[in-house]
């Protein structure tokens, strides 16, 4: 998202296979990028049933809809899975941004997508293509996120849409939520629950490859394929995942804390408050993209006062897309009323 925001490209996300076909009904879209592996109804059958809307009466749409299909998996037979399912074509993760901005110019009806380093008919120019920064060559990073040892940040920063401050929060959240990937992925091996920890690990692994982990990512892959072929690793190779994770860890835990958003020159009334977590409440039911602005405008509105270690948790609740519990905070916000001093 933050890849084709700076790009320009208005961009909507759903969380799971149904909520993307429910929104292709309600919305016109030139285009759709469609994870394979998600909750509820994954990929693949959420592209069978938007072809299938495509054969009903005035479907038209939804037969021509392209649908590119993302995913960690590489193999041919992934990609003629993701055909057979009526996508148009198929990009793996982790993400390189040339080909990610060739492949959607080349569906879209309205291409004009800037596609750096890409030959004709959407092949990257090499590894050292570059995203973001179209003119200058690779983007200039802080020193801080140069000296990492554990984290190719300049790979990270250029999959993200080559600027340093997504990828930082993007660092958090790994930190916050796969910090103790390993250990889980132990737990699960020791319940016997393969398939569960077969989608762990090829979580792990397409993050891993996003951020520039390129040593975890390597090794999480190892994993990863033998667990598709129902091997458990043996506990050298998770003692091994367990040494890099760790590395990765402590880089981030090197990086300087972000400033805190500068409390407003005149904080905004009860009422203003209200009214923005209302947009933020109704971002929420029904347009993913516009939560993080209306986030950050929220944060900044309660720097400073005893609201905001409650926003603080709605952010990191809608971080982990634990929406219900998103949304009960808000509503539970102890906002001030108009006349309080």
């Amino acid at each position: 998202m933050e890849l084709l925001r700076g790009e320009g490209v208005a961009v909507d996300e759903a969380v799971n296979g149904q909520e993307a076909v429910e929104r292709i009904q309600r919305k016109h879209y030139d285009a759709v990028l469609m994870d394979i592996q998600m909750p509820v109804m994954d990929g693949l059958q959420a592209a069978r049933r938007i072809r299938r809307l495509g054969q009903a009466p005035g479907g038209a749409r939804f037969a021509e809809l392209p649908i590119i299909a993302m995913t960690a998996l590489a193999m041919a037979s992934d990609a003629q899975a993701s055909q057979d399912a009526g996508m148009n074509d198929h990009i793996a993760k982790p993400i390189d941004p040339d080909h990610l901005l060739a492949t959607i110019s080349r569906w879209m009806k309205a291409p004009g997508l800037p596609v750096p380093g890409a030959e004709p008919g959407g092949t990257p120019a090499g590894p050292g293509g570059h995203g973001g920064e179209h003119a200058g060559g690779p983007p200039r990073l802080p020193a801080d996120l140069l000296a990492l040892g554990h984290l190719d940040a300049a790979d990270g920063v250029r999959r993200i849409g080559g600027r340093p401050a997504p990828y930082r929060k993007q660092l958090r959240r790994f930190r916050a939520q796969y910090g103790g990937a390993i250990e889980t992925l132990r737990e699960l091996l020791a319940q016997e629950n393969t398939a569960a920890a077969e989608a762990h690990c090829h979580a792990l692994k397409g993050v891993a490859g996003n951020l520039g982990a390129r040593a975890l990512f390597a090794h999480v892959s190892e994993i990863d394929a033998l667990l598709k072929q129902d091997q458990v690793p043996d506990a050298a190779q998770l003692d091994a995942a367990e040494t890099l994770l760790r590395g990765v860890l402590a880089d981030i835990d090197s990086l300087a804390d972000e400033a805190p958003p500068p409390a407003p020159a005149v904080p905004p009334t009860p009422a203003a408050l209200r009214a923005l977590v209302e947009r933020l409440r109704r971002a929420l039911g029904t347009d993913l993209g516009a939560v993080e602005p209306l986030l950050d405008e929220l944060d900044r509105g309660a720097a400073g006062t005893p609201l905001q270690p409650a926003v603080r948790e709605i952010a990191a609740r809608i971080d982990r897309f634990e929406l219900d519990a998103a949304l009960a905070l808000l509503a539970s916000l102890p906002i001030p009323p108009e006349d309080a001093p």
